[in-house]
């Protein structure tokens, strides 16, 4: 291995990782930190022998020819130990007295750690910090150099962090939240709307979060976290997305979290464009909606049984020709949850108009739609459906 040893090549070469003999280093002429021993030390010799030296040693030359080993004593003595006749070195030329210092040090830190090094050991680091001569820019170029050759490099977002006192997860939060519109950091501020859900929307584009911005501005509702991934995936999804579609998106993630179970999908449609056109989505205009349009016979008739312009139920919809036995029982229970209406409307009328036996719950429940009467009961007395 001697023989094709160059030292003049090496020492033009700075910074590339060349073999270097065992016998041509020498332990830093300052060192003052303790070598491995006992177990610590029989473990690294193990690792070389299988797996030999994965990072290299850093060296500085010498006026006899030989190097001094600025980091990676512990690393070169288990090699000796196990037989190796070179090691890998990164050679550094030029160094002041103090730089070589630092490298020693600095190595010694980030192998080991402050409160893993004797007291003597830890008076040496804070003496050479404290030390008129010691350089906090060049101090950290070498931290910063050592991290990439450990594999340890933070990243911007890490030293940012650590700049601010921030985790590098909230900085990437921030630089999110940045790209939102101004009415939209506005929301954030405000704590109108979550960081973690202004995040997913600032990956929309700008005219798609003016329209998010748009439609819940009208509503009394807030952006929460799962509703703002949905509208992310429509937007990443889709071309194009207009305020009917983010109004879909909103009402599904609503009603999953109601657990509204409707009879079909002609339903949930049916209930969703009703709703959207009530003044209110309270809970009488949800259950009302819910129950008129549960089968097509309601759902094709609802300007019969409600006005949406004087938000009111239209009572006399019950006697239309095209009611059938369960459409009326149907039409009687949404008027009864909306104000708890019963037929008459006084008892002198009670021939002429819709009986109160026809409101009983035995009388409007003994159908197949049962279930989904049970539905918009729930709908209508939320605070009781634990």
């Amino acid at each position: 291995m001697l023989a094709s040893f160059n030292i003049g090549t090496m020492m033009s070469q700075e910074n590339q990782i060349k073999n270097i003999p065992i016998d041509m280093l020498e332990t830093y002429h300052n060192h003052k930190f303790q070598l491995y021993t006992g177990e610590r030390l029989d473990d690294m010799v193990e690792s070389i022998k299988a797996n030999g030296i994965l990072l290299p040693i850093i060296v500085q030359p010498l006026s006899n020819g030989n190097y001094e080993i600025l980091s990676g004593h512990n690393r070169t003595n288990a090699a000796k130990i196990a037989g190796l006749e070179t090691v890998p070195a990164v050679i550094k030329e030029n160094l002041s007295e103090d730089e070589a210092e630092m490298y020693v040090i600095e190595t010694n830190l980030s192998q080991r750690g402050f409160n893993d090094l004797r007291i003597s050991e830890q008076a040496t680091v804070l003496a050479m910090r404290h030390s008129k001569m010691f350089s906090e820019e060049k101090r950290q170029q070498i931290a910063e150099e050592l991290e990439v050759m450990e594999g340890k490099s933070k990243s911007k977002l890490e030293k940012t962090g650590e700049e601010y006192g921030l985790k590098k997860d909230t900085v990437a939060r921030l630089l999110r939240v940045d790209k939102l519109i101004p009415e939209m950091k506005a929301w954030v501020d405000d704590k109108y709307l979550p960081v973690r859900a202004a995040v997913e929307l600032s990956y929309i584009p700008e005219n798609g979060q003016k329209l998010v911005y748009d439609v819940f501005s009208n509503l009394e509702e807030k952006v929460n976290m799962k509703k703002s991934k949905a509208i992310r995936q429509a937007f990443e999804t889709y071309e194009e997305l207009n305020e009917d579609d983010l109004l879909e998106i909103i009402t599904d993630e609503q009603q999953e979290k109601e657990n509204i179970r409707f009879a079909d999908k002609d339903h949930k449609k049916g209930y969703n464009a009703l709703i959207k056109l009530m003044k209110r989505n309270d809970c009488y205009h949800k259950a009302i909606a819910y129950l008129i349009t549960l089968d097509n016979v309601c759902r094709e008739h609802t300007d019969d049984l409600f006005d949406l312009q004087e938000d009111t139920i239209k009572p006399d919809g019950v006697h239309k020709a095209w009611q059938t036995g369960t459409s009326q029982k149907t039409s009687r229970l949404a008027f009864n949850l909306w104000n708890n209406f019963t037929g008459t409307v006084d008892d002198e009328a009670d021939e002429l108009n819709d009986p109160k036996s026809n409101y009983t719950v035995d009388e409007i429940f003994c159908c197949s739609y049962a279930p989904f009467y049970y539905e918009a009961v729930k709908l209508r007395y939320p605070e009781y459906n634990g």
